[in-house]
């Protein structure tokens, strides 16, 4: 099963895709990127 990727700019309008009452609506704001250093370890 292959995972479906979405991306998102600022000022794109978000929810969530569960039914759940009072689901958040959402705005991006900005992106932000992190990356680790080290060493890479995978469980």
């Amino acid at each position: 099963m292959e995972d479906e990727k979405i991306y998102f700019i600022p000022g794109d309008v978000v929810t969530l895709r569960q039914d759940l009452p009072n689901k958040p609506v959402m705005m991006v704001v900005r992106k932000k990127t992190l990356t680790i250093k080290g060493e890479e370890k995978f469980l």
